[in-house]
């Protein structure tokens, strides 16, 4: 047995080519592209190319390996350069749209509203707009030019219209005006009158008011409606009060007149008498006099005053002269009266007491008498003579009897006097001192006290009491006050002492410990402090004032130090606390959160921590001291534990990939092909796919789960599109064969019968021959073309 072997392996050359993607953003080469001559010695079996199919994501330079297998199985490869280039301009694509103005009448759009899904086969690069703002002056159709560029840099452009709307209604101000009615009742007003600034973002075209005349029916609050109109049309409507007044006064015009008195002595008159064709520009309201009732003391001539009120509440007033006669005497009537003299023993009477009710028809003017004063020679009986008088001239006179009596007690008149009393505590004094000018209408007899002599156990106010008797044994008393007065302040003296602060932070002291032995010539009433209390902020030297106030309310102060100590630490209390760490993984903690309430006696000055600042390496516990000062310096100190969290789940960032199966239908991904730049703000521990493993089955887009969980336990999770596509073409194996014509000189065969075991990594989808009928003329060798197309569309020939 002579076993022959080819272990030479092929010889291969390949080329580099260049490649434009087509609409699609695609592009295809096969291995006879990239091999420039390749040979082997025995013959060549197949040309296979690691990269088949190129996409967008391609353009440039792509190194393609080309495999070449000889009939023996021998194989070598070769690597080649495919430039991929793309020369395909956008779609542009563009959508009409309409945009309102806003409150400053401007409008502004962006370049993705005009997009209406422009496309391009590679990818999109940038959309711009030649126009984006847009004002008043642009209301209406405006067209405006959309400018798409693809990742290669080529460009295209679309436009479309912009219609630009008005929509808003002007912002109506109204203010509330009054306004006066002229001599005929009328008043007009304007818009302008009623606008109080009102406005509008492109501008006013118009302002109209729906009542703009007023007569007297319309005196008082009126309602308007201001309508203001833009120049786009939108219109807008507020009210505003027309408060209509009518301050004309009305005309008066009076007359006078003449009238007598009744049987009565009286008259009486009306408006209608006094009026002469008063007037008013709305209408009289009222005609009023001022006085209508007449009587004898209006006997003359008596001024009337006419006041005109209109309906508008407008007052005038003219005057007017009614006369009034009369020519009755009075009626005299009178009483006799008893008079007492009085402390100066003089008596006076008036005409009235001896008057018994005089009459007249019309009014007394005067009453008199012929005698009104009396003195103690007058006392008995006395006969007097009443004169009336009324107010017209008309006199008449009758007598009566005025008996005089003396009933008058002395008048007692005293003074309240101040007395000191002496180094012997005493003093004295005599009714001449109490005594203020009492008098009597006779004489007096005798001044008489009821106590003359005081001492210490008098300070205060005394009453004494004064009688006085007259020369004719008439008396009277009165009392007075004597107050006695203690002047001499006490005597003090003061001591300096030293009190500690409790654990309130508090210390009180007493008047008798700052009291050194004061005293007083008639004993102490009372020791008081101005301060017997301290606290933390009186720490130090404090002057206080010591008030001695003896038993008659003199006081005398002196003042002494009081010095306060504090040597009492602060009472610290902690708290423990949990924190987390936030997105750059840090944390900040203040002393106030470690805190749980210490105290002082005094007060705390400060609160201070020896760590307030964590990152991810102080995860867990961490113990901190809290040290608490106090205004006068003492401080403690505690620890506590700060447990720091990190509770932040790590941003998840994915990309979509595309896969190709390979010669077995199979292909794997791992996590950082779909990580596309998770971060953490404490590093991320793992990355983990739910599906790593795809086959012909998964042929198409498939969506895949990033989970990336931090060093801290936290997880969280995204989704991607892993796209897998079957590129590799069926491989194609044939087999001649031979065939007979039939009786009627034909023959037919199927692929099945050419086929020798064709075969694709993903299942075969058909096989189909160019030829399949053959007649008479085809009697020989006849070569026909075997097509094998796989499951994902991928075809392979062999003859």
């Amino acid at each position: 047995v002579v076993t022959v072997e080819d272990n030479i392996a092929p010889i291969v050359i390949t080329q580099d080519i260049l490649i434009d993607l087509d609409d699609n953003g695609e592009a295809s080469i096969t291995a006879d592209q990239i091999d420039a001559g390749s040979s082997d010695n025995c013959g060549l079996e197949s040309l296979v190319l690691d990269i088949t199919d190129f996409t967008s994501a391609d353009v440039g330079e792509n190194t393609v390996t080309l495999t070449v297998t000889d009939t023996s199985g021998n194989v070598s490869s070769e690597t080649a350069i495919v430039t991929i280039g793309d020369d395909t301009v956008p779609t542009v694509l563009t959508q009409d749209i309409t945009v309102a103005l806003d409150e400053n009448g401007e409008a502004s759009i962006t370049a993705a509203e005009i997009d209406a899904g422009s496309t391009d086969n590679t990818g999109i690069e940038s959309l711009v707009l030649d126009v984006t703002e847009f004002d008043c002056s642009m209301i209406g159709e405006n067209t405006v030019t959309l400018t798409v560029t693809d990742t290669s840099g080529n460009e295209a452009t679309g436009t479309a219209i912009v219609t630009v709307e008005d929509n808003l209604a002007p912002t109506v101000l109204t203010q509330d005006i009054t306004v006066q009615l002229d001599a005929n009742g009328e008043v007009s007003v304007t818009a302008d009158q009623i606008d109080n600034g009102s406005t509008d973002n492109c501008g006013i075209e118009s302002l109209v008011l729906d009542v703009t005349e007023f007569d007297c029916s319309n005196v008082g609050a009126n309602t308007v409606t201001l309508t203001v109109t833009d120049v786009n049309g939108n219109e807008f409507s507020s009210s505003a009060v027309v408060t209509v007044e009518d301050n004309i006064a009305p005309a008066v015009i009076t007359q006078d007149i003449l009238i007598d008195l009744d049987g009565n002595g009286e008259a009486s008159i009306t408006a209608d008498q006094i009026d002469n064709g008063s007037s008013d520009n709305c209408g009289l309201e009222s005609l009023v006099l001022d006085i209508t009732d007449f009587t004898s003391a209006d006997v003359g001539e008596n001024t009337v005053t006419l006041t005109v009120t209109d309906t508008s509440g407008n007052v005038s007033t003219e005057t007017a002269i009614v006369s009034i006669g009369d020519n009755a005497a009075p009626t005299v009537l009178t009483q006799d009266i008893t008079v007492e003299l009085d402390e100066n023993g003089v008596a006076s009477i008036t005409a009235a007491e001896i008057d018994a009710g005089s009459t007249d028809n019309t009014e007394v003017e005067s009453l008199t008498l012929d005698v009104t004063t009396f003195d103690c020679s007058n006392v008995g009986v006395n006969t007097v003579t009443l004169t009336v008088t009324d107010v017209n001239g008309n006199e008449s006179s009758e007598t009566a009897t005025v008996t005089v009596e003396d009933n008058t007690e002395p008048t007692v008149v005293t003074q309240d006097i101040t007395l000191e009393l002496d180094e012997n505590g005493e003093a004295n004094i005599t009714a001449d001192q109490i005594d203020n000018g009492s008098s009597d209408n006779c004489g007096i007899e005798s001044l008489v006290l009821d106590t003359t002599d005081f001492d210490c156990s008098n300070v205060g106010a005394n009453t004494v009491t004064l009688t006085v008797t007259d020369v004719n044994g008439n008396e009277f008393s009165s009392a007075a006050v004597v107050t006695v007065e203690d002047n001499i302040a006490p005597i003090v003296i003061t001591q300096d002492i030293l009190v500690d602060l409790d654990d309130n932070g508090e210390a009180s002291i007493t008047a008798d410990q700052i009291d050194a032995g004061s005293s007083d010539n008639c004993g102490l009433e009372s020791l008081v402090l101005d301060i017997t209390d301290f606290t933390s902020a009186d720490v130090g030297e404090n002057t206080v004032t010591l008030t001695v106030t003896d038993v008659n309310g003199n006081v005398s102060t002196e003042t002494a130090i009081v010095t306060v100590g504090d040597n009492i630490p602060p009472v610290v209390i902690t708290q423990d606390i949990t924190v987390e760490l936030d997105e750059n993984g840090e944390a900040i903690i203040t002393a106030a959160e470690i805190d749980a309430g210490s105290t002082d006696n005094t007060e705390v000055e400060s609160l201070t921590l020896d760590v307030t600042t964590f990152d991810c390496s102080n995860v867990g516990v961490n113990t901190v001291t809290l040290t608490v000062t106090d205004v006068n310096g003492n401080e403690s100190s505690e620890t506590a534990t700060v447990t720091v969290e990190d509770n932040t789940e790590p941003t998840v960032v994915t990309q979509d990939i595309t896969l190709e199966l390979d010669e077995n239908g199979e292909v794997s991904v791992t996590a950082a092909e779909i990580d596309n730049g998770s971060t953490d703000n404490c590093s991320i521990e793992s990355l983990v796919l739910d599906v790593t493993e795809f086959d012909c089955s998964n042929v198409g887009a498939n969506t895949v789960t990033l989970t990336v969980t931090d060093v801290n336990g936290n997880e969280s999770s995204l989704t991607a599109i892993v796209t897998v596509e079957d590129n590799m073409a069926p491989a194609v194996i044939t087999q001649d064969i031979l065939i007979d014509l039939d009786d009627n000189g034909e023959a037919s065969i199927t692929a099945d019968q050419i086929d020798a075991g064709s075969s694709d990594n993903c299942g075969l989808e058909s096989l189909v021959l160019d030829i399949t009928d053959f007649t008479s003329a085809d009697v020989g060798e006849n070569t026909v073309t075997l097509t094998v197309t796989d499951t994902s569309g991928n075809v392979s020939t062999e003859t």
